[in-house]
């Protein structure tokens, strides 16, 4: 959509022949498109993406945090920095890009049409657990180690669950942070359940996700890209953040974190703000 309005969009792959293809296959249009190499599970592998960002000397009006894993297989279960996986690919690395890139975004938006940020989340956030006992997150950011005997499909579906969580405590800390300047928001995003390549390495637990009940509250490819550009682009979307405190987008409508799962009350600016000081830290 964005490529046929003539943007240039950059896509961070992992693949690059594979992305190249994909895009190469895309109905014609009037913008232009370039890949880069990014793997997140690497944070040095972010700070090259953002550097190779930077010296493109474009602005930089969208950023949107997507790229994720779900339950990979316990061959794949600790980062190179040594991180659990789904709490260095899923929160670590989009965390600590969007950092290395704060100042192109600040300096590409304007208080009448700021740079917006979109962290990608799921429903998955109403089965967390909650804090620690004692409140905090020290016991969660980050994760304790864990052994590939312990890492069970269950185990790592609940850490997918709260590297989601933490997408969504990131988005409101940042928008705390940039709401005076007012020259770029940030906003976590749900676009729904859709059928991707996220579960591809998950083993038979990817046909449970993909059958019955879940598949009967499935959306296309185009349904939720569509959440996702309404975030992107839409006027009022602006208004939302800035007026409302809206941070959390479900369907393209503003939503509250916990309702589903009866717990709003923990997300909460006090536990947004430890997260971003005990992620920053690892940095």
């Amino acid at each position: 959509v964005l490529l046929e309005h003539g943007a240039h969009v950059i896509f961070a792959a992992r693949n690059l022949a594979k992305a190249k293809a994909r895009i190469a296959a895309l109905p014609k249009h009037t913008g232009t498109a370039t890949v880069l190499h990014l793997e997140l599970s690497d944070t040095a592998s972010v700070r090259t993406f953002a550097g190779e960002f930077l010296a493109l000397k474009i602005p930089l009006h969208i950023l949107v945090n997507n790229g994720a894993i779900m339950i990979p297989g316990a061959s794949q279960i600790i980062s190179k920095q040594g991180h659990e996986i789904h709490f260095a690919v899923n929160h670590l690395a989009h965390f600590s890009l969007t950092k290395l890139l704060e100042a192109k975004l600040l300096e590409s938006g304007t208080v009448e049409s700021p740079s917006r940020v979109l962290y990608v989340t799921t429903s998955g956030i109403e089965l967390w657990n909650g804090p620690d006992k004692d409140g905090g997150l020290k016991m969660q950011v980050p994760p304790p180690k864990i052994s590939a005997a312990d890492y069970t499909w269950q185990a790592a579906f609940f850490m997918y669950c709260r590297s989601k969580v933490l997408n969504v405590f990131t988005a409101m800390t940042q928008q705390q942070r940039w709401a005076k300047d007012g020259r770029a928001i940030a906003m976590a995003v749900r676009p729904g359940s859709i059928i991707t390549g996220l579960l591809d390495e998950a083993g038979p637990i990817k046909g449970a996700f993909n059958s019955w009940p879940f598949i009967h509250a499935q959306k296309s490819l185009g349904q939720g890209a569509a959440v996702l550009i309404h975030a992107a682009l839409a006027d009022e979307v602006v208004g939302d953040v800035r007026n409302n405190g809206t941070f959390y987008y479900v369907n393209s409508a503003p939503e509250t974190p916990g309702k589903i799962g009866g717990h709003t009350e923990w997300f909460n600016a006090a536990l947004a703000q430890e997260s971003w000081e005990r992620t920053e830290a690892l940095l």
